[in-house]
């Protein structure tokens, strides 16, 4: 995850090619600059991508942003791990319902 700028471009074409709207290719846009911001910042302390994407994730539930925004952020990096970075989303082994419902499941 090494050039944010062909990233950004490549997510953005990807988007508009695929119809997507100009809310949702800001959105998805910055939250993924957000993301390689935090990768780089964090660079060395996770071993793959999706505990990078599991830590992200956690810390913004944590920074007090509401269910529907983690669910977009979810929903943005799922994209550009499954189109841009062209690996595969294996996040069922990371999730904990507790921590992005807004329901204690304990």
């Amino acid at each position: 995850m090494s050039d944010r700028l062909e990233y950004s471009k490549g997510l953005r074409d990807y988007l508009l090619y695929r119809n997507y709207g100009k809310g949702t290719i800001k959105s998805y846009t910055r939250i993924i600059e957000k993301f390689l911001d935090y990768c780089a910042v964090k660079n060395g302390q996770y071993g793959s991508p999706q505990q990078y994407a599991y830590q992200y994730m956690v810390v913004r539930k944590q920074d007090g942003l509401c269910a529907s925004t983690i669910n977009t952020i979810y929903s943005a990096l799922k994209l550009f791990f499954n189109h841009i970075l062209k690996q595969s989303w294996d996040y069922d082994g990371y999730h904990d319902p507790s921590i992005f419902s807004p329901y204690r499941t304990s």
